[in-house]
């Protein structure tokens, strides 16, 4: 079951530290990625995964061309998740941090 793109990125938003920009672009780009996934996706699937080529009096049958672009784009989708990845660690992290300072005074951490 797909889950709707902009429930990923509000997931992936709120795991962020939201003043990083270059988070903020890597997760906008990495939704951009996943729109034109699913917009090649529903393609393939009404196409079919193979069609048919017409060159005057010849005709034979190929893989979908977009398939191999799907395959590219895939891979980019994982590499920005492995980033994202990063990002979310690192901001949680900061918070476990932060709750960590607020909890004692500086007098109990001396």
């Amino acid at each position: 079951m797909a889950v709707a793109v902009d429930n990923v990125s509000k997931y992936l938003l709120s795991k962020i530290d939201q003043d990083d920009h270059s988070a903020v672009e890597i997760i906008q780009r990495y939704v951009d990625l996943l729109n034109l996934f699913r917009k090649m996706q529903a393609q393939v699937r009404k196409d079919g995964p193979s069609v048919e080529i017409k060159n005057g009096e010849q005709s034979y049958v190929k893989a979908h061309p977009l398939i191999s672009d799907m395959k590219n784009i895939n891979a980019q989708l994982l590499n920005i998740k492995k980033e994202i990845d990063r990002y979310m660690k690192e901001y949680e992290l900061k918070l476990i941090q932060e709750k960590n300072k607020a909890e004692y005074s500086e007098e109990e951490l001396t």
